[in-house]
């Protein structure tokens, strides 16, 4: 008995039931989804009043960046969103003294893993958002919080 033949169907083991679709594609497909999905309604934290519901997002991006953005398409894709939607939310939480430190906290952590996605040959982000967690910083006196 040879484990690397086809199974008794005469298909590979990518199959995923019955659709023909490789398992790979379809949960690349799900990914890429899930991941559209939070970044869309990324756009629409920074109109948020509550700071819950703010810092819950944040934590809900975070989770997706981290968990769907795998590969060169997740790259993209980030990128893609970086000034429409990730950047405008987590410039939201970071407001110096509207902000809880939960929720700046959450915003740092969105914009760490999105310089990971990106990569190290994105001087642009990192200086775009340079300024913007300088003046956080000195503008709040939670600082050694939000550090």
């Amino acid at each position: 008995d040879d484990f690397d033949e086809e199974n008794a169907d005469g298909d590979d083991n990518n199959a995923d039931d019955n659709t023909g679709t490789p398992v790979s594609e379809s949960s690349a497909s799900a990914r890429q989804a899930k991941l559209l999905d939070a970044l869309s309604l990324a756009s629409t934290v920074s109109t948020e009043k509550q700071a819950k519901k703010r810092e819950k997002f944040l934590r809900h991006l975070f989770k997706c960046i981290t968990q769907y953005a795998i590969g060169q398409a997740g790259r993209e894709l980030v990128e893609s969103r970086l000034d429409s939607a990730i950047i405008p939310a987590c410039t939201a939480g970071l407001r110096g003294g509207v902000a809880s430190p939960a929720e700046q906290y959450a915003a740092c952590r969105v914009l760490e893993v999105t310089s990971v996605i990106l990569g190290g040959d994105m001087d642009e982000y990192c200086e775009s958002i340079d300024e913007m967690l300088r003046k956080v910083i000195k503008a709040t006196g939670r600082s050694p919080q939000v550090r």
